[in-house]
């Protein structure tokens, strides 16, 4: 949704609202509220590339945890088997 908005940025010809802010203030406050706009759009952005960022080294966190609670469910096994062998 972010990124359809940040595609679309309200299309202002910037050199046309200059010239008329120099006229008008209310055109010299629509930029400073379309500069504003862009600079939340582009926080919005890293934070929602960071989230997925976050997400997915969790993933990948938690399928090594696994992978690690077999091995060391199969070291323990092993452990035991020898024990017994050699108990034997």
């Amino acid at each position: 949704m972010f990124s359809q908005l940040n595609d679309k940025q309200m299309k202002i010809d910037l050199s046309r609202t200059t010239t008329a802010a120099a006229r008008n203030p209310v055109a010299t406050e629509l930029e400073e509220l379309y500069e504003t706009f862009n600079i939340l759009i582009d926080g919005i952005e890293t934070w929602t590339n960071d989230e997925q960022r976050l997400t997915n080294e969790s993933f990948q966190i938690q399928t090594a945890l696994l992978t690690l609670k077999e091995d060391l469910s199969k070291v323990k096994l092993s452990i035991e088997e020898s024990n017994a062998y050699w108990k034997q």
